[in-house]
């Protein structure tokens, strides 16, 4: 079964192979966010021995419950949960299905059996980039609950796996992060332009990471074609981000990022 599983071919790399960006972005941002604050956080984490292997699993070991600073930082649906082990199965460019539920079961089963868990002490989210249509959230019995972005179902399997929507979250600071993985561009945008204007108060190494991602987006070395962001578009977002970071820094470390004759081109000798 596990075998069966890796080999997947419904939006899911086979073993083997690398995965999309996406994949790789999307568990960094949880890294950076959450490690500072005591958690543990592991990307394409095993579930088994042998694959398959889930997305991203946060795990909480030292406290009962969820530290203020953790809870500053955990995006909603996962942080009203009280389990100390968290699966994030992420669907970026897959559409939700019953094959996506039957997949995260697995996760789900073989995780909790390897680690000897409780019920209690595991919760599974599937993360979806797209929003699903209705009729696929009518089929699956997913219904809105709340906190906007949070769906929950009443079907004996599915309601074990909350659904985080991420066109849907919030706008509260704790979820902006998560946003740059949704698929409507406007969403993107707005939460981009939302965290420069917080650019003072954000953890470093989130700053850090932010500011890769829009570098490597600019210059087009990943593929994160969910933005469809016409030349226009980039060459904004280049500025704007320049703007903020730049604000960062002291002239003196702005120059030292190049050299004396980079310094002087363009000006005249006088």
């Amino acid at each position: 079964r596990e075998k069966n599983m890796s080999e997947d071919t419904d939006g899911r790399e086979n073993q083997g192979e690398k995965k999309h960006p996406w994949h790789r972005w999307f568990g960094d941002l949880f890294k950076v966010c959450l490690r500072p604050v005591g958690l543990e956080v592991e990307t394409d984490y095993p579930v088994m021995r042998d694959p398959p292997e889930a997305d991203v699993v946060i795990i909480r070991r030292d406290d009962p419950r969820w530290t203020p600073d953790q809870l500053a930082r955990l995006p909603d649906g996962i942080r009203q949960t009280d389990a100390s082990h968290v699966i994030l199965e992420l669907k970026c460019t897959e559409s939700l299905n019953e094959e996506a539920i039957c997949q995260t079961g697995g996760y789900y089963v073989f995780y909790k059996r390897h680690h000897k868990l409780r019920k209690a002490d595991i919760q599974v989210f599937v993360v979806s980039a797209k929003t699903p249509q209705n009729i696929t959230l009518n089929d699956l019995e997913y219904k809105p609950t709340d906190i906007p972005g949070i769906r929950i179902s009443s079907s004996p399997v599915c309601r074990l796996f909350p659904l985080i929507v991420l066109n849907d979250l919030s706008d509260d600071p704790r979820n902006l992060p998560l946003k740059l993985f949704a698929s409507r561009r406007w969403v993107v945008l707005d939460a981009l332009a939302k965290l420069r204007r917080m650019m003072a108060h954000i953890p470093e190494a989130l700053r850090s990471f932010i500011e890769t991602l829009i570098k490597r987006i600019m210059r087009g070395e990943e593929d994160m074609d969910w933005l469809n962001m016409t030349p226009e578009d980039k060459a904004n977002l280049k500025k704007e981000w320049l703007e903020a970071i730049w604000s960062e820094y002291t002239p003196e470390e702005l120059l030292a990022r190049f050299s004396p004759e980079e310094r002087m081109a363009g000006i005249a000798p006088e």
